[in-house]
């Protein structure tokens, strides 16, 4: 009882973590919270099962196919609705326009597909693997798997790329960053567009674990 637990534990986390890191992230370089990351996941789940539904592109290939679309997305969003905003008042207006953009893509979600639990089924959803006299379904599995390896491939991005590094100088001191030469204001629009390619990716990675419906990212929020 308590192995299957662990175990069962660390492949949820896993995916768990590489949606939290897409809104740490965001937090770290400019103290926002952005109350749009749930609806971020929604969307990468909406995306994955229409793909999936319409044209039978695995979950586990269209997060790759949909990651340009949901960084454009994320840009537009910050370059438009919270770059705008004063300094002094972005903590609390930030989070007020993104907790309002969060309900009109939700409501969005809804009126386009209604309030219907959507699933994506697999070919293999069904079947699973013993490990330590635990029960472990091929979904489950892969997804982890597959959140491990971003989180890995992220990892190298941050530390090893001039992106990364400027991201990390950004989140740690804009002006010195500013000084040295890191376009700060890029940086938080590609932060804000990376934000919520992680998000999204972690919401397809998730569709064909959990039920689709509209309001179903501020369950992952939470």
């Amino acid at each position: 009882m308590i192995t299957s637990i662990i175990i069962n534990g660390i492949l949820i986390g896993l995916i768990y973590a590489l949606l939290a890191i897409g809104l740490t992230v965001i937090f770290g370089v400019m103290r926002i919270i952005n109350m749009f990351h749930g609806e971020s996941v929604m969307l990468g789940m909406y995306a994955a099962f229409v793909l999936f539904d319409k044209f039978g592109i695995s979950p586990y290939i269209s997060v790759f196919l949909t990651a340009p679309v949901f960084f454009v997305l994320g840009a537009i969003i910050y370059k438009f609705l919270i770059d705008p905003i004063p300094a002094r008042e972005r903590e609390i207006t930030s989070l007020i326009i993104t907790l309002g953009i969060s309900f009109i893509f939700a409501t969005s979600a809804m009126y386009i597909w209604s309030a219907d639990y959507r699933t994506v089924t697999l070919p293999f959803s069904q079947n699973v693997m013993v490990f330590l006299q635990t029960r472990i379904g091929y979904p489950a599995l892969i997804s982890s798997c597959m959140s491990a390896v971003l989180i890995v491939i992220f990892y190298l991005f941050m530390s090893k790329t001039y992106m990364g590094r400027a991201i990390r100088a950004t989140e740690l001191d804009k002006d010195t960053a500013s000084i040295m030469g890191v376009n700060v204001k890029w940086i938080s629009i590609a932060t804000f567009g990376i934000g919520v390619v992680l998000a999204a990716m972690a919401g397809g990675i998730l569709s064909p674990i959990f039920y689709i419906y509209p309001f179903v990212g501020g369950n992952f929020v939470i």
